[in-house]
């Protein structure tokens, strides 16, 4: 009886009553003290900053009582270099203050890939090749070839481009094409004093093969340096040969001994530009679908 009499005595009530408020306050003072450092209920709407440069985005932000990262970036020719393309969270979203907005900006320099080697290959292929490295196929120009739509040169913007430079991604490649016509001739274009690589290129753009190379003496090991002081057939403005026949070269280190006409090499650029590109049988600036 003593217990029951305690528990309902003005003390125990007193003293409960006592444990009841400071509970209360506590569990009050924890959700405010929360609140305040949450900033429970303030919200901030996050502005679009779609389209913003990024040499503006300092200025953009301050006072907005929001951070920036830029996590990614993209190359669309379609729009100016350096802008924001896309932003997380969205615009109008709601979030606190301090808060970090990823985005994302169109790069300020394409992306650059290496120049594949097309040659030798279909027109179908090196299409297909052509897309797997992000670049697009432009014209084929086609020239007299015993190969049809065998590629024999690749151009781009009007000048040759080698396997392994540099090209921006999307640019438009143009090849020399095969037409199948093996009937038609040509003069052999004039190669002394230049190096393999360059009288590989030349040789090709005119529809004809590389034959044999042959060193001279002063020739070691390295043959990139060295230059053509003989090529058979000769180029002499007179004498003709058939599309895809071979041209053997001489090469050799010693520059000197070299004779060269400079004038024969416009003048059988010339020459084989009216044959190649007037030639009934050729199709210039054709493209694949």
């Amino acid at each position: 009886m003593s217990l029951i009499r305690f528990i309902f005595s003005k003390s125990f009530v007193k003293n409960v009553v006592i444990a009841i408020v400071v509970v209360a306050a506590i569990i009050y003072g924890i959700f405010i003290a929360l609140s305040t450092y949450t900033k429970h209920g303030e919200v901030i709407f996050v502005p679009n900053f779609k389209g913003a440069k990024i040499s503006q985005l300092d200025s953009v932000f301050k006072g907005t009582k929001l951070r920036y990262m830029i996590i990614d970036s993209l190359y669309q020719t379609e729009l100016p270099k350096g802008i924001v393309l896309d932003q997380n969270p969205d615009p109008d979203s709601k979030v606190k203050d301090n808060r970090t907005i990823y985005l994302t900006i169109n790069a300020l320099q394409a992306k650059q890939v290496k120049m594949p080697n097309l040659i030798d290959l279909s027109l179908k292929q090196a299409k297909e090749y052509l897309i797997s490295k992000e670049l697009k196929l432009g014209d084929a120009i086609y020239v007299p070839n015993p190969y049809k739509d065998a590629v024999l040169g690749q151009q781009f913007e009007g000048n040759p481009i080698k396997p392994n430079d540099l090209i921006e991604i999307n640019s438009k490649v143009d090849l020399l094409v095969g037409n199948g016509n093996a009937n038609i001739r040509i003069y052999p274009p004039y190669i002394i004093n230049l190096t393999i690589a360059q009288a590989d290129s030349v040789i090709s753009a005119n529809s004809l093969s590389m034959g044999a190379i042959i060193p001279d003496k002063t020739i070691k090991e390295d043959t990139a340096h060295a230059k053509i002081f003989m090529q058979k057939p000769a180029f002499d403005g007179k004498t003709m040969i058939k599309v895809g026949e071979p041209i053997d070269i001489f090469i050799t280190m010693d520059t000197n001994s070299i004779k060269v006409n400079p004038s024969y090499y416009a003048l059988s650029d010339s020459l084989n530009k009216k044959i190649l590109f007037t030639s009934p049988d050729t199709n210039a600036n054709d493209s694949i679908d």
